[in-house]
C-alpha cells in the first residue's frame, strides 16, 4: 500500500500543502491512530520543512503525534525516534502558547515516549510559561499520571545533575502553590528531592526533612488557611509564631469567599415530583411524614384531585404509602426517619419538642440535624443562642451559625446578619440583602428600596437585584399551583 501510494504522489508537494488552519497531511497523519512509520517517512523524505510546518495554533507534527493517544505505543514510539532523526529542534519548539511537545506528551503517552523527548531537549527546565517553570505544569497536573511525572523529574535530574534543579523548585514556593492541588504526588516528590539534597529542602520554610517517613511530607495542612503544608504536628507548632497573622487574614478572606458566594437555591430546595423551586412561603408546600419530602401545593393537589375523581385511598404523592390517619402515627412515621438520620425530619422533631416547652431537647435534635447541613437547623440554633433557650446565651455562636444558614442558602438569616452588620459596614450589609433578593426574599427588595432612597445602594444595583428577585419567583410558579391557589385547598391536613 505505501509503494502504491508513493508511486502517485509528489511527497515534496504534498507534504507541506495546508488547508485554511494550516493543517498539512503529515499533521492529520501524526494525529490518526492508524499510522505508521512508513506512511510517515514517505511524507517526509525529500521534504524535512514539513516537520517544522505549523498549524494555525502554532502545533508542530511532533506535538500532533504527542496528543495522539489512540496511537499504539510501538508505533508511536517508532514514529517519535525518526521525528526527532529527521528534526531533533522540533523538540524545542513551542506553540503559540508558549507550551512545549512535552508538554502534550505527558498528558497522553507514556513514561518511556516522554523520557525520549527529556533526552532529545535537556534544557526543558529552563523553559517558563507565563513566568512559572513548564515543569510545574507538568508535575502538579491533574491529566498528567503519577507515573508520568515522577518519570519525567527523574530523567531531568540525570540530564541536568545537580542542585540548580532542586533549588529552582524550592525557590518557586514548590509546595505552597502547585502542590497544593496535588498533595499525594507532592509527598512522593519531595522525598525523592529529600533524598537527593536534603540541605536545601530542610531550608524551605514549614518544612523540616527529619521525619523518619518521609511519606508524610506536606501531609499536614493549616486547616484554617490553607496556605502552608507541614511534614508533622510538631513542624506545624514551630512555625506557630510565624505563621499565625497571616493565618488568621487569609482565614477571614476564606470565609469571606464562601460568605458571600451566591446559593444556587435557597434552602428549601425543589418539589422533588415537578422538580420546581419550591416557594419561601411554608403555606404553599407540604412536608410528608412518611418521606420527610417537602411537596408543593401544586403537586399536592393535582393528586388530590386525581384520587378523589377515581374514589382513592388518599397516599403520599411522593412514596405512594397511605396517609397516616392520627397525629400518633404521624409522630412514628417521623421517628422512623429520625432513626435514619434524614435531617429534615430530625429539624421537625426538633421543632416539635420546642412547641411542646423542651428547649433542652429541641437543641440536641438541631444540633444533629445541622451537623448534616441543614440550614433551617442552624438558623433555630442561632435563636436558641440568641434567647439562651436550651443553652447559655452566646453571640459568637448565634452569629456562626447564621452564617452557616446563610450560606446554606436560607434568606432570612442574610436579613438577620445584614442588620447586624449595617452599623459597622453598611456595605457588607447590602451585599447580604443583595444575596437574600435573588433568592426570592419580598423583605430584603424592601430594604434594598429604602437604601437606594438614601442613597446608599445604586439605581442598576436595585436594578439587576429586581430583575434577579422576580426571575427567581417567577420559577417557583406553574398552571398546578396557580390551580392549586385559586380552588383555596389549603384546609386539607398534611399526610
Amino acid at each position: 500500500m505505501v509503494q502504491c501510494v508513493a508511486e502517485f504522489i509528489p511527497w515534496a508537494d504534498t507534504a507541506s500543502l495546508a488547508d485554511a488552519n494550516g493543517i498539512t497531511p503529515l499533521l492529520l497523519l501524526c494525529s490518526n491512530k492508524n499510522a505508521t512509520v512508513d506512511i510517515v517517512r514517505c511524507l517526509i523524505e525529500g521534504n524535512a520543512e514539513a516537520l517544522r510546518a505549523q498549524d494555525k495554533a502554532g502545533k508542530t507534527a511532533l506535538v500532533y503525534l504527542c496528543s495522539n493517544n489512540e496511537l499504539d505505543e510501538r508505533v508511536s514510539i517508532d514514529m517519535l525516534t525518526l521525528l526527532l532523526e529527521m528534526c531533533p529542534e522540533s523538540a524545542e519548539c513551542c506553540t503559540h502558547d508558549g507550551y512545549l511537545p512535552i508538554s502534550y506528551a505527558c498528558e497522553y503517552r507514556s513514561p518511556k515516549f516522554c523520557c525520549l523527548l527529556i533526552d532529545a531537549y535537556p534544557d526543558t527546565i529552563q523553559h517558563e510559561v507565563g513566568g512559572e517553570p513548564e515543569l510545574f505544569r507538568i508535575l502538579f497536573s491533574t491529566r498528567v499520571d503519577d507515573r508520568v511525572a515522577l518519570a519525567v523529574l527523574k530523567q531531568l535530574i540525570d540530564k541536568k545533575p545537580g542542585i540548580d534543579l532542586c533549588a529552582r523548585l524550592i525557590g518557586m514556593a514548590f509546595f505552597h502553590q502547585a502542590a497544593r492541588e496535588n498533595i499525594s504526588r507532592a509527598a512522593e516528590i519531595r522525598s525523592f528531592l529529600n533524598q537527593a539534597w536534603p540541605e536545601l529542602v530542610e531550608n524551605e520554610v514549614g518544612y523540616k526533612p527529619a521525619v523518619e517517613d518521609t511519606s508524610v511530607c506536606a501531609s499536614a495542612e493549616c486547616t484554617d488557611c490553607d496556605l502552608v503544608r507541614y511534614c508533622s504536628d510538631e513542624c506545624q507548632k514551630e512555625h506557630e509564631s510565624q505563621h499565625v497573622e497571616a493565618c488568621k487574614k487569609r482565614a477571614a478572606e476564606l470565609r469571606d469567599e464562601l460568605l458571600f458566594k451566591q446559593p444556587e437555591s435557597s434552602h428549601i430546595g425543589d418539589c422533588p415530583i415537578c422538580m420546581l423551586p419550591l416557594p419561601l412561603e411554608k403555606k404553599k408546600s407540604t412536608l410528608h411524614s412518611c418521606c420527610s419530602k417537602v411537596i408543593c401545593n401544586g403537586c399536592y393537589f393535582a393528586n388530590y384531585v386525581r384520587e378523589t375523581k377515581g374514589s382513592l385511598q388518599q397516599r403520599c404523592p411522593f412514596c405512594r404509602k397511605p396517609a397516616s390517619s392520627t397525629e400518633e402515627e404521624t409522630g412514628e412515621r417521623r421517628m422512623k426517619r429520625v432513626e435514619a438520620n434524614d435531617p429534615l425530619a430530625i429539624l421537625t422533631q426538633g421543632q416539635v419538642q420546642l412547641k411542646k416547652g423542651d428547649a433542652p431537647k429541641a437543641f440536641e435534635y438541631m444540633m444533629k440535624a445541622a451537623e448534616l447541613g441543614d440550614a433551617e437547623a442552624h438558623f433555630t440554633l442561632a435563636q436558641l443562642y440568641h434567647g439562651g433557650h436550651g443553652v447559655e446565651k452566646d453571640v459568637w455562636k448565634k452569629i456562626h451559625h447564621l452564617e452557616e444558614a446563610a450560606i446554606g442558602g436560607h434568606p432570612e438569616a442574610r436579613i438577620h446578619i445584614g442588620l447586624a452588620e449595617w452599623d459597622k459596614n453598611y456595605e457588607r450589609a447590602v451585599k447580604h440583602f443583595i444575596i437574600a433578593a435573588k433568592l426570592g426574599h419580598d423583605d430584603s427588595i424592601k430594604v434594598l428600596m429604602e437604601s437606594y432612597k438614601g442613597g446608599l445602594v445604586k439605581k442598576e444595583v436595585l436594578a439587576a437585584a429586581l430583575r434577579a428577585h422576580q426571575a427567581t419567583v417567577d420559577a417557583t410558579k406553574s398552571s398546578q399551583r396557580e390551580a392549586a391557589a385559586n380552588e383555596h385547598w389549603m384546609f386539607m391536613t398534611s399526610l
